[in-house]
């Protein structure tokens, strides 16, 4: 006779970190979109020669970027959650994603609030990527609260 599988959650499946990286890809990128002119003209990159087209080009690229470092990120605090033995707690996955995306959310934090703006390509990386790397993390890191919210209502729900 055969044991039955435990029915995985959605939430818990092995593609899920990839749709939550989408998720913060495509905030960051339609905060970028958004901020993209006003940032170009606040950090005076325009008026490099070399550098202004660059960022005017390809700016939008670090969404993808972020994209793949925050999967691997994603990825990689799963694989220490699955070392530990720690995978049957389904209540500690929208942890990982806080602490990722909470990290992402700080180095925004920094660059805007406490970064010395020193060089042109210094002023256009931080008004043009500090703005929207927050947005993305916060939303990220708010649909992670509100899922683990769901897993609390869910537990105490339960009937015994």
């Amino acid at each position: 006779m055969e044991t039955p599988k435990p029915e995985v959650s959605f939430y818990d499946k092995w593609y899920f970190p990839v749709l939550m990286a989408l998720l913060f890809s495509a905030v960051f990128a339609g905060a970028y979109l958004a901020a993209k002119d006003a940032g170009l003209a606040s950090s005076g990159i325009m008026q490099n020669g070399k550098a202004g087209p660059i960022f005017q080009a390809y700016g939008i690229y670090a969404g993808p970027v972020l994209w793949l470092v925050s999967l691997i990120g994603s990825y990689l605090v799963f694989f220490v959650k699955f070392v530990l033995w720690l995978r049957r707690f389904a209540m500690l996955n929208p942890f990982v994603y806080i602490a990722v995306y909470g990290g992402f959310f700080w180095l925004g934090y920094w660059l805007a609030n406490f970064e010395p703006r020193y060089t042109d390509i210094g002023r256009a990386i931080i008004d043009l990527y500090s703005k929207p790397l927050m947005y993305a993390s916060a939303a990220v890191a708010w649909f992670s609260f509100v899922w683990f919210l769901y897993l609390i209502v869910k537990i105490s729900s339960w009937k015994r």
